[in-house]
């Protein structure tokens, strides 16, 4: 049987009665309700991750965030169970080590990012400047 969760007005019901989360979608670390994004604020009670050890749990409490080293995403259970800690204000007893791995894997796509758009672009720089003397020594 389907149960609702708090801020999952979108939900439906999938196969076999299961409720389905949006894609992308994880529960609030501070009151368990169901938010549009891992770093998302939550709608319910405002809480907004800060700090990278709360975006790491964060991230551990989305369906969609998949880290193999870290054995992510949780199954839908384990989710739920976590949810249910939350909401009840029981400590969770957070595996240390997986949340190192998360927060390593984020740091590593932070760096990334960093520097993949300044060498795509200085690509595509040169890319254009090649062009446009190839055009001048055509055309002109």
């Amino acid at each position: 049987m389907a149960t609702e969760r708090p801020g999952n007005s979108s939900a439906k019901a999938g196969d076999g009665g299961r409720v389905v989360r949006p894609r992308g979608s994880a529960f609030c670390l501070c009151c368990g309700a169901l938010k549009e994004a891992p770093e998302a604020r939550c709608p319910q009670c405002g809480f907004e991750p800060a700090s990278p050890d709360e975006y790491a749990r964060s991230l551990v409490l989305c369906e969609d965030f998949q880290l193999d080293s870290a054995e992510l995403p949780l199954d839908a259970e384990a989710l739920d169970r976590l949810r249910e800690k939350i909401v009840a204000k029981v400590p969770i007893e957070w595996d240390e080590a997986m949340l190192a791995d998360v927060k390593s894997h984020v740091e590593e796509m932070e760096r990334f990012s960093k520097w993949s758009l300044p060498l795509l672009l200085g690509g595509l720089g040169v890319l254009v400047a090649g062009a446009a003397v190839l055009v001048r020594a055509i055309f002109f």
